[in-house]
């Protein structure tokens, strides 16, 4: 910093030396110079007289000019001087409103975090409203604001029984009102729902791109963290979000990612679905783990995209839809259970494919789903189809094939005709 202010200090030494030079140069012109110049005449035609008093006019016309020259800089520098104050103040005034601001968006924050550890449940929706106001107003918080969402939703949560609907003082002293804590939990669920579900008309990948402005509800390049979380009637759909971890999460009634897109990875592995789990269309660009996940109910992917993705382990306790789903990596249903029908209609495996040691209770429904690169010895090498399916390839192109079903005798060792799994290792793509 002081070698700066020197050179400045030089600068300026030698910007005012090279003015005063110059003005001393005009001076010497217009008293001197100028008016031997403007008054120069052949011998004889000027008296001495006349002579001398031209020369006097031109140096009185020279100084003059030079007098409204100076008074007109002087008026810039004037000018130019009051522009930097004007400038230099309003930095100042900026500095301190900046400095205010921020020191207030410390205190809304910090207010706001320990007001969500109280237990009075209106005081903990106050201080969720104050975040989400906070987050949208300054779009470089926004993720701190969700991760302290997140974290709050991570807490251990008990669902409100009868007997604390019908009593209040059934519960225990000095813990919230579980009523009253399910409404605030929602409230933080429907805050990050509101805020990450992508503008209409938009891609996932289009509003991702998007910048974050004050002025707009959707937060682009947004992350979640939910892990073991209880989630109650948790909806996210036509979300757009780049990271999801939802590990060993508990979804409480039904569960909706209809069209959402996950631009980045996403975690379900080990993950509890008590109602519907919906999501269809959804998009995931990255791998997708859903290994050893429990879906008590339906679960429907139909339309889904999928990258590298892994449902080793995963237990299906209703009908579990994969129609028209798109699986664009490699795929594994090693040692998933099946309990109900098993859709893939129309389905398209365009990688590995592994549903060695998978269980179902009927027949795996694959008619009309579709294997492409099959001149791939490394894709084919790791592709591992139900029981009596298998891939006949298309005579137009060889390079993808239509799964057929064999239909081969009943096993008469199951009674209940169920097709017992293969006793082969599981997927390689357990998550």
């Amino acid at each position: 910093m002081s070698q700066y202010r020197e050179r400045k200090r030089s600068l300026g030494v030698l910007v005012w030396g090279l003015v005063g030079l110059g003005a001393a140069v005009l001076i010497v012109f217009a008293l001197v110079l100028g008016p031997l110049l403007f008054t120069s005449q052949p011998a004889g035609r000027l008296t001495a007289e006349q002579t001398l008093k031209s020369r006097n006019d031109v140096r009185t016309t020279l100084v003059q000019a030079l007098a409204g020259i100076a008074a007109a800089g002087g008026l810039i520098v004037t000018y130019r001087s009051y522009r930097a104050n004007v400038v230099e103040q309003k930095r100042g005034y900026d500095q301190r409103q900046g400095e205010q601001d921020r020191t207030y968006e410390r205190e809304l924050y910090a207010r706001a975090v320990d007001q969500l550890g109280q237990s009075q449940a209106p005081v903990r929706l106050a201080a969720m409203y104050s975040l989400a106001s906070l987050a949208q107003d300054r779009p470089d918080r926004r993720q701190m604001v969700v991760d302290v969402l997140c974290a709050y939703l991570r807490m251990p949560f008990a669902q409100p029984t009868d007997d604390h609907l019908a009593d209040p003082k059934a519960r225990e002293p000095n813990v919230p009102d579980p009523s009253q804590e399910l409404q605030v939990r929602q409230t933080a669920q429907r805050i990050l729902a509101d805020h990450l579900s992508r503008p209409s008309g938009l891609t996932g990948q289009q509003a991702q791109n998007l910048r974050a402005a004050g002025d707009l509800a959707f937060w682009p390049h947004t992350s979640l963290d939910l892990t073991g979380a209880t989630l109650v009637d948790f909806t996210i759909d036509h979300a757009a979000i780049i990271d999801a971890r939802f590990a060993r999460a508990v979804f409480v009634g039904d569960a909706g990612f209809r069209r959402a897109t996950f631009a980045g990875d996403v975690s379900f592995t080990g993950a509890r679905f008590t109602g519907v789990a919906g999501f269809g269309g959804a998009r995931f660009a990255g791998r997708a783990g859903f290994g050893e996940a429990v879906f008590v109910q339906q679960a429907g992917f139909d339309g889904a995209t999928f990258g590298a993705t892994g449902f080793a382990g995963a237990e299906f306790g209703g009908n579990a839809w994969f129609r028209n789903a798109t699986f664009t990596d490699g795929v594994g249903f090693g040692g998933a259970t099946f309990a109900a029908s098993a859709e893939f209609g129309q389905a398209t495996f365009e990688a590995r494919a592994d549903f060695r040691g998978a269980t179902y209770i009927g027949r795996p429904a694959l008619d009309g789903a579709m294997a492409f690169r099959l001149d791939d010895p490394l894709v084919e090498g790791g592709r591992f189809w139900p029981p009596s399916w298998t891939v006949r390839p298309n005579q137009d192109d060889p390079a993808c094939g239509s799964l057929v079903y064999l239909n081969p005798l009943p096993n008469p060792a199951s009674s209940d005709g169920a097709i017992p799994a293969e006793p082969l290792p599981p997927a390689p793509l357990d998550e």
